[in-house]
């Protein structure tokens, strides 16, 4: 009977040594997956500090134009003359007209869909971080309900051997 004892004693070790050594892989896969999000948050922080700084780029430019715009606005009109414009042509009445340069905000839009793709792409991978780690989560929850099961199953058995021999302790003593 000791034996059989001191072989359930082993067992349980060894399979808590087994637990033991698994839960510390998926500690070390859990770490990896964190750095991995920082990592991504980090590449957040940089394409929305880029998206500020053209934003407060175009911003300043605005402003620029609206101060001489208003300022134009503001002398008084001695001639009379009245100024149109079309499309990218300047005219003045009873004048002449002058092409001014097309403004070509391409590269801005294009920056601003290359940061939206980004962002979508981290949204994407953290949405699979978080899948992965939820998984990783609930296999853990399985094994560690089996092995409480199991332990629980031998505790009972061993609870019972161990009434037997207290009842059984009397008769082997007379």
């Amino acid at each position: 009977m000791r034996i059989e004892l001191i072989k359930l004693a082993k067992d349980a070790e060894d399979k808590a040594k087994a637990q033991g050594e698994k839960d510390a892989s998926q500690d070390s896969e859990i770490e990896a997956l964190k750095k991995k999000d920082a990592e991504v948050e980090t590449a957040l922080e940089t394409l929305g500090e880029t998206l500020g700084k053209t934003v407060d780029l175009i911003d300043h430019k605005a402003e620029g134009l609206d101060t001489r715009v208003k300022a134009l606005e503001a002398k008084e009109d001695s001639d009379k003359q009245t100024l149109a414009i079309a499309g990218n042509k300047l005219s003045i009445s009873n004048g002449n007209e002058v092409d001014l340069p097309q403004y070509d905000d391409t590269a801005v839009k294009d920056a601003i869909n290359h940061l939206g793709d980004g962002l979508n792409q981290a949204m994407d991978y953290t949405e699979q971080v978080k899948n992965y780690v939820d998984s990783k989560a609930d296999a853990l929850t399985l094994v560690l309900g089996t092995a409480k099961a199991d332990s629980d199953a031998k505790n009972t058995a061993l609870t019972a051997r161990v009434n037997v021999l207290e009842e059984a302790k009397p008769v082997v003593e007379k």
